[in-house]
Order: C-alpha cells, then sequence, then structure tokens
C-alpha cells in the first residue's frame, strides 16, 4: 500500500488515537514528578515558640511535618483533569479526524500525514503546558524527530523537495531566534516556548514563510485574546505567569489547513 493512499492516513490517524491514553497517563506522571522535583527544597511551615525563640516545624496529628510552597513556589497546577485519558482521548480523535477529512478534502494526503501525529503530540504537549506551564521535552522532541524523518524521506523519494526541506530548516531557526531574543526580553516566553516555535517554523516552514508569520502571529493573536479574558474575568493579575504553548499550538493548528490548499 503506498504511503500516499488515503487508508494509510487512517491507520496513522488510528495509531495516534490509541496511543493518547498511554502518553496521557505519561503527562500526569510527567507532572507529578516535576512538581515534587521543584518542591523538594520548600521551606517547611513553622511556629515560634515564644520561650525558646525557636522555630519549629509544625506537626500534625500524624507526627510528621507539612510542607508549604515557599516564596517562589512555581504556578499552581489548574484543572489537572485535562490531563486525564478520556479528554485526551477525545481531543486527539477530534484533531486526527480533522487532519484525515481535511487532507483527503484537500487532496493533499501526504501533507495530512505528517500533520496527524504533529497535531496529536501538539495537543497533548499544549494540555500539559495549559495545566503547569510545563512543555515536556519529550513531546517536543518527538515532533521534531517526526518532521525530521518526515522531510528526509520527501527528500530522498522526490531529490526535487530539498529546496523545501532547506526552506523549512532556515525558518525554523528564524523562528527559534526571534522567540529567543523575545524570550531574553521577558516578554513572558520561556525556553519551551522557543523550542515550540522552532518546531512550528520547521512544520510550517515548510510552506513558506508567509503559512509560518501567519501561524506565530495567530498563536500571538490569540494570546493576547485569551490575557485579556483572564483579567476581565480576574481569574488571572498582571503579575501572574501565563501559558503561551496552548495558543501558540492552537495558531499553527488553525493556520495548517490553510497552508495546504
Amino acid at each position: 500500500m503506498p504511503l500516499t493512499h488515503p487508508w494509510t492516513l487512517v491507520a496513522v490517524a488510528a495509531c495516534s488515537v490509541a496511543l493518547a491514553g498511554p502518553v496521557a497517563a505519561w503527562t500526569r506522571r510527567y507532572v507529578r514528578k516535576s512538581r515534587e522535583d521543584y518542591t523538594g527544597e520548600i521551606a517547611f511551615e513553622t511556629v515560634s515558640d515564644p520561650e525558646s525563640n525557636v522555630r519549629a516545624p509544625i506537626r500534625g496529628d500524624d507526627d510528621r511535618r507539612r510542607r508549604v510552597p515557599g516564596p517562589s513556589a512555581h504556578p499552581p497546577v489548574r484543572h489537572p483533569g485535562l490531563l486525564a485519558t478520556v479528554p485526551q482521548v477525545a481531543i486527539t480523535l477530534v484533531l486526527c479526524g480533522f487532519c484525515v477529512w481535511w487532507g483527503m478534502t484537500a487532496e493533499a494526503v501526504s501533507a495530512a500525514l505528517v500533520a496527524v501525529p504533529v497535531y496529536a503530540l501538539l495537543a497533548s504537549a499544549a494540555s500539559v503546558d495549559a495545566v503547569a506551564h510545563l512543555l515536556p521535552n519529550r513531546l517536543l522532541g518527538s515532533t521534531a524527530i517526526w518532521l525530521a524523518f518526515c522531510g528526509t524521506a520527501a527528500v530522498v523519494a522526490q531529490p526535487s523537495r530539498t529546496h523545501a526541506a532547506l526552506r523549512a530548516l532556515l525558518w525554523a531557526l528564524i523562528a527559534a531566534v526571534i522567540s529567543l531574543l523575545l524570550t531574553l526580553l521577558r516578554t513572558g516566553l520561556g525556553l519551551g516556548d522557543v523550542k515550540l516555535c522552532t518546531i512550528i517554523g520547521l512544520w510550517l516552514g515548510w510552506f513558506g514563510g508567509s503559512m509560518l508569520a501567519l501561524g506565530l502571529c495567530a498563536g500571538i493573536a490569540l494570546g493576547g485574546l485569551g490575557a485579556v479574558v483572564l483579567l476581565a474575568t480576574h481569574r488571572a493579575g498582571r503579575k501572574d505567569s501565563m501559558a503561551y504553548g496552548p495558543y501558540l499550538t492552537a495558531g499553527a493548528m488553525i493556520v495548517w489547513p490553510l497552508a495546504i490548499v
């Protein structure tokens, strides 16, 4: 069966959906482990002894010390249920189903074949970022490896695509440099966002700089809109950190269907 056959696309989508459950389980362990590592050196909650002027740890009914966040605590976990198996499988099913449908409608099965795992992996990474302000390197790295593999396979199959592959690498580098500069300027982006922008550059850069620029601008616009909503509903303050990963990912996912038409 050729790789451009629609049933190949359906098979890849089915595999992506089937892996959504195990990936969701891993993300929950990842968030839990990251929080434990971060809070490993947090101060214990204490009270002062008025007679000895010594601060002693508070003890509960089971005589165990209770740890509380210090002044530099990591942003709290929000909506952890998003990382449960059912929501993650549902999100992956919808996104992969959309990729399959759009790829067949636009007669761009090969482009959809590349996009299906990208949608699945980036959706999972964005979910982790929304919950815990973390972008797992394993998910981002897996996406980069998949894109590199597909690009290499495309060049081997059709050497005429070498120009498109080099263009994608160039735009990925440009996206990395620009996002890194924005991070150094303390605009709110983190190093995880720099890696994400690089991957988006590698993905959308295949279709040209205009598609990449449109995808990143869409993500920034969505992030600004999200910030306004959070401030207006008093769900966040001006000094609160914000997860940009979900918005950058959404922007890229919105632009990709336009890029293959």
